[in-house]
């Protein structure tokens, strides 16, 4: 018996591992918000041009370390507030959770964005701190508390309490949530890896002025963009099924 068929079997009919459910949900996500969906990749496509130009322009090296965190800057404002801004109304219109009301997620997201974000600092903090000693500890750390900046954001949680709720929840589910979260990343990985290397087969190694100005380049940002919004919804997706399972979570201290 493999491991996904020993996992499966380990909890029937409850938490089974459906990386490809979840997939095909968070396309769903999309494909019902085609105008949202399709803006969050162009507006991510413009921002990623930044770097390229930041480059030219502040003469910067042209390196990977270089690239990347100015891609990581210059794209901020999609991680920061927009695709949060479309998880919460997803979650919203899917599920009407008391704490996510449908007809409030605007205030709602407003109220909780910045906090959110705060919470994705910590979690990112903690995950580093952990991979510098020994590499298991930051694994351990980021399987535990995974969820920390979803449950901020989605239901309001403290970070304190959304650090409960999530080790609470990880650590009875870990194996099927473990192992669908590392199939719907490695396939998605897969999937705009082999997009991108099949348009730009050309340019394995642009420069600075290529990236900017290449309409293939343009094209694959456009994609891969689109690609990890996907991803975004299908990790939704998957929050909704490990919610669902219905596990008394600590309440918040008075």
């Amino acid at each position: 018996m493999g491991l996904m068929e020993t996992i499966i079997a380990r909890y029937p009919g409850r938490m089974r591992v459906s990386p490809f459910i979840d997939l095909r949900r968070g396309a769903e996500f999309l494909w019902n918000r085609p105008l949202w969906s399709l803006s969050l990749a162009a507006i991510g496509t413009l921002l990623s041009a930044l770097a390229p130009l930041l480059q030219i322009q502040t003469r910067l090296p042209d390196t990977q370390a270089v690239l990347l965190g100015l891609t990581m800057a210059a794209t901020l404002p999609l991680d920061l507030y927009l695709i949060p801004r479309f998880l919460l109304a997803v979650d919203a219109e899917t599920l009407d959770h008391p704490r996510n009301p449908k007809q409030d997620w605007r205030s709602t997201f407003e109220d909780r964005w910045m906090l959110a974000f705060g919470a994705r600092l910590l979690l990112y903090l903690m995950v580093v701190t952990g991979l510098t000693c020994f590499v298991l500890p930051g694994v351990i750390l980021l399987t535990l508390y995974g969820w920390l900046p979803m449950r901020v954001l989605l239901r309001g949680e403290s970070p304190l309490q959304a650090m409960k709720a999530s080790a609470l929840l990880m650590v009875r589910w870990w194996p099927p949530v473990v192992l669908s979260a590392v199939v719907m990343s490695t396939f998605c990985l897969l999937a705009s890896g082999l997009f991108t290397l099949g348009l730009n087969h050309s340019l394995l190694e642009p420069t600075p002025w290529q990236r900017l100005t290449t309409p293939a380049i343009w094209v694959s940002n456009f994609v891969n963009l689109l690609i990890s919004v996907w991803l975004s919804g299908a990790f939704l997706a998957l929050f909704h099924r490990l919610e669902a399972q219905g596990i008394e979570l600590p309440k918040e201290p008075s």
